[in-house]
């Protein structure tokens, strides 16, 4: 066991147990997760320790971030990439006190106010996304909800907080997707060399066009750390909104809810959130030798939430945890994070879904076909979903709980 824990922390150097984890199916992943949590709270696997339960999740998620001083420790060629530099000084993997000032610079901007305000530039950009969807699915027959609404959404919302010009989109829409793809455990070289490019021309981006706004200027005064919280930023917020609204259409088509109301929709928002949160997995580790359950860690060893199964947890939601139930107490659910590290963006993610459900309420019904995914394993990153008209919403075709992977 300890000799399987110690390993874990060099396992984003020595990605070989990881990588057999990439080239799982998607649903055999979350069959393997699955059976994982059956094992009890902390389970001691290839991976390191992994925690599977609530409340032990909640606990497990004050421990320390793997910042930079652990990077130079343990995966220090990891450091020698430009995209790995500048996400261990981003506020992903800050530790406190260094990362409460960054934290708090960046949470003004999507905070409840500031997403009030950009109440009015969301509706119109995602309708604006949505006639673009439609227009392709009248010229063409289907269309691919992902590129065309689904990613462009919080991809122009990123615009717009950092004075980027809309004619670049294509080009932030390039950096978020890297930048995405490399923050997974031992992503494969490929997705490096694409972060890598991403956050050089993200660089020299920010430094030679003029972009600004109230955020970038309220990042670190430096052009180097400015670009690396954005980088974060970008990273962050694109791909795991664009992920949580593909599996919120979905769900939404299978279970045929209603969306009259905001407190309707308030509860099939937190209840998709519970069960299909955009991440899978974060990881801790432990600063000294401990203890978690019946699994002794080794100090500076990895730790893996997984907020996943820790939403799923019967003590906490019921026998039918793993159904789908609007209403139930979701508030509490992990997808987010917990404690000081919890995910500031979530107001925003939540308004724009509203806004998204509203809107899918004033037009003809879609047909989602399966989602496609990049294969991360930390995330459920997607890729593609295939989008038809239906000629009347009972024709709805539900899609498998976990489909097909887009190789």
């Amino acid at each position: 066991m300890t000799q399987r824990l110690t390993a874990s922390r060099s396992l984003l150097e020595k990605p070989s147990t990881m990588a057999r984890l990439h080239r799982l199916h998607p649903a055999e992943r979350m069959e393997l997760y699955a059976a994982l949590g059956r094992c009890g709270p902390y389970v001691d696997s290839a991976f390191g320790c992994l925690v599977t339960g609530y409340q032990e999740a909640q606990q497990a998620l004050a421990l320390p971030v793997t910042d930079r001083a652990w990077s130079q420790k343990y995966r220090p060629a990891w450091l020698e990439k430009p995209i790995g530099a500048y996400l261990s000084d981003s506020m992903l993997l800050l530790n406190p006190p260094e990362h409460a000032p960054t934290r708090a610079a960046q949470a003004a901007h999507v905070s409840p106010r500031a997403c009030q305000e950009l109440q009015d530039f969301l509706t119109r950009t995602i309708r604006r996304c949505f006639d673009d969807l439609d227009a392709a699915l009248v010229a063409d027959g289907h269309a691919d909800a992902v590129s065309l609404a689904l990613h462009r959404i919080p991809n122009l919302v990123n615009c717009h907080l950092l004075g980027i010009p809309e004619r670049d989109e294509l080009i932030v829409a390039r950096w978020t997707r890297a930048f995405s793809l490399v923050n997974d455990a031992a992503p494969p070289p490929r997705h490096y060399s694409a972060a890598n490019q991403a956050a050089q021309e993200l660089y020299a981006y920010l430094r030679d066009s003029g972009a600004d706004s109230p955020m970038i200027r309220d990042c670190r005064a430096r052009p180097q750390e400015l670009s690396r919280q954005i980088a974060f930023f970008l990273g962050a917020n694109t791909e795991t909104s664009a992920s949580f609204f593909a599996h919120l259409l979905v769900r939404v088509q299978r279970e045929k809810p209603a969306l009259d109301s905001w407190e309707q929709r308030r509860a099939v928002i937190e209840e998709a959130l519970r069960l299909e949160g955009p991440v899978i997995a974060v990881t801790r580790f432990a600063p000294t030798e401990m203890r978690l359950g019946p699994v002794k860690v080794p100090a500076e060893s990895l730790v893996f939430v997984m907020l996943y199964l820790a939403n799923r947890d019967p003590r906490v939601f019921g026998p039918d945890a793993g159904q789908w139930a609007p209403g139930r107490h979701t508030s509490r659910a992990l997808s987010f994070g917990h404690g000081r590290h919890h995910c500031i963006g979530r107001y925003l993610l939540q308004t724009q879904a509203d806004l998204i459900l509203q809107e899918l309420a004033r037009r003809a019904p879609y047909r989602f076909g399966e989602i496609h995914y990049t294969g991360t394993v930390m995330t459920h990153s997607v890729d593609a979903l295939p989008t038809t008209r239906t000629p009347h919403p009972a024709c709805g075709e539900p899609s498998p709980a976990m489909p097909r992977e887009r190789t």
